[in-house]
């Protein structure tokens, strides 16, 4: 039986630039498009509705990462200051049934539905609301459950100090890096990713009072702190830093090629698609341009009987209309692209796409023939 994402399907009605859309989510699923096509906006309403709680103030929510989810998608945008006075928001989580379109049967779904009210910057063409739901039809999950997998961790170019500071000194008790050995974790896949020799991971003041920061110390006893590595290296620490503490939920990354060595991103990805296979509540969704990241995870999942669990979606926004298009492809659509030396990048091409290139269900089955996998 295939192994059921998180949530199925995203569904945004006047959010940033898009009027109205529905995006499928895979177990693993990677967004493409152009610069504008609205894969972070995507992320950024995944992370929006994933993270509040019914009857909660979701400007005072915290991400697993300690941070207000609504405040950073602020400042992301360049406005620090977020203004509450006017802002409100609603989350309802409910379990209906719905139609299946695809199998024009019935199920039993569970819906998250965040309702944004003025909250400036967010909605589009200053529409007095936006709208966000979360859809997942796991029949066999209750509600509660359901609501207890809701949580979304969103790394982008922009996470800095925060990640360190909560993660790995906290405020009250213990810091949660530390729980179960989560640290050495940490630890073995940056030295697993880069190559690096024997390490292991410690807290430690800075050099001002009352600073604090992570130390890489190395087994032939030098000690680097993490903001003295290299930017790669620092992308993927935080990255692995939320991971570590996410047993459950979206894990959601923006431009993870960033800063990386086209060395390093194969065994990047091969920590990602390990630490999915470890927890059946985990999903990830990764917002990338990178055809190297696009190679790696097609040589990964090829290798692996759950090659389902695999989707690739592209995004186009009409830009008249605001409406979404969102097409996925398989892993053999994917590995047909690669194998033919089309670029899969290029589909997107005028802001255009075409299903699978124009071939046929039939045709595209005896293509795939002539091209035994590894």
């Amino acid at each position: 039986m295939a192994r059921p994402p998180v949530v199925q399907r995203i569904e945004l009605h006047r959010f940033r630039g898009i009027e109205s859309g529905s995006v499928p989510l895979a177990p693993f699923t990677v967004l493409l498009g152009l610069n504008g096509s609205g894969k972070t906006a995507v992320l950024e309403a995944l992370y929006l509705a994933a993270n509040p709680r019914e009857g909660e103030l979701i400007v005072e929510n915290q991400d697993p990462v300690g941070r207000s989810p609504l405040r950073h998608v602020f400042r992301r945008h360049g406005y620090p200051a977020l203004e509450t006075a006017d802002l409100e928001g609603r989350l309802d989580l409910t379990t209906q049934k719905e139609k299946k379109e695809e199998e024009g049967a019935t199920g039993i779904f569970h819906i998250a539905q965040l309702v944004l009210n003025r909250p400036r910057w967010l909605n589009y063409r200053s529409a007095n609301s936006s709208e966000i739901r979360l859809i997942s039809p796991h029949t066999e999950m209750t509600r509660s459950r359901w609501e207890q997998m809701l949580r979304a961790a969103l790394m982008d170019p922009e996470t800095g100090e925060e990640v360190e500071q909560h993660l790995w000194f906290g405020e009250d008790g213990a810091p949660p890096i530390f729980e179960a050995g989560r640290d050495r974790w940490i630890a073995d896949r940056l030295r697993e990713i880069y190559a690096l020799n024997p390490l292991r991971l410690s807290g430690g003041k800075g050099g001002g009072p009352g600073e604090t920061t992570v130390w890489a110390i190395f087994e032939h006893g030098s000690a680097v702190p993490i903001p003295g590595m290299g930017d790669g290296i620092q992308a993927a620490f935080r990255a692995l830093c939320m991971l570590a503490i996410l047993p459950e939920g979206l894990f959601l990354w923006d431009e993870p090629e960033a800063h990386q060595h086209a060395d390093a991103i194969p065994r990047l990805m091969q920590a990602m698609v390990d630490t999915l296979a470890e927890r059946d509540g985990l999903q990830i969704v990764l917002a990338t341009q990178s055809l190297e990241i696009l190679k790696a995870l097609r040589d990964i999942f090829m290798e692996r009987s759950d090659q389902e669990v695999f989707s690739m979606v592209f995004l186009r926004r009409d830009e008249r209309t605001g409406k979404l298009e969102s097409p996925s492809f398989s892993l053999e659509d994917l590995d047909l692209m690669l194998q033919t030396d089309r670029d899969p990048r290029t589909l997107l091409f005028g802001r255009q796409t075409p299903e699978r290139l124009g071939i046929s269900d039939e045709a595209l089955q005896e293509i795939l023939k002539l091209f035994p996998h590894r």
